[in-house]
């Protein structure tokens, strides 16, 4: 499974990767719900139809797949969806693979996923807007500290 955050990166990669001979299905809001169906059959199928599906995070929940692969394309907006859709994979005890392709802009979120992981807390309260607020709020008390420093060693 690829991930993506919008349908236009999503139809741009599957246009690639069938220009360059790797077979895909699609799973996102603009394909028909009878199609998205279909897909899913192709995707499934063990004769080996397909073996990528392309989607969003239309794909992210409530679909019960057996899939040992999910790269994600497009990282994530919210750990909720970093769940949801690492979520794809290794299921039941079957060994899964994550792939994420981080661009700078998504490191700071990507960095306190990691540390939630790692220390075992909940990824709930991390989203884009809250990871950057917190970056903000922690520049801000620095810069504070800082001044308080000069102010004092001024006098």
């Amino acid at each position: 499974m690829v991930f993506f955050n919008t349908m236009n990166s999503s139809r741009a990669v599957d246009h690639f990767l069938n220009e360059n001979g790797i077979s895909t299905v699609n799973y996102h809001g603009e394909v028909p719900a009878e199609e998205r169906v279909e897909n899913l059959e192709k995707f499934k199928s063990e004769g080996g139809d397909c073996s990528t599906l392309v989607c969003t995070d239309l794909a992210a929940r409530g679909l019960d797949l057996d899939v040992d692969h999910v790269l994600m394309f497009d990282f994530q907006l919210t750990s909720i969806d970093y769940h949801h859709r690492t979520g794809r994979t290794a299921r039941m005890g079957a060994k899964g693979k994550v792939t994420s392709l981080v661009a700078q802009k998504d490191q700071i979120l990507t960095s306190h996923i990691e540390v939630a992981i790692l220390t075992n807390e909940s990824l709930d309260s991390l989203s884009v807007d809250s990871v950057k607020k917190d970056a903000a709020s922690t520049r801000i008390n620095e810069q504070k500290g800082k001044s308080e420093v000069v102010k004092s060693s001024k006098t």
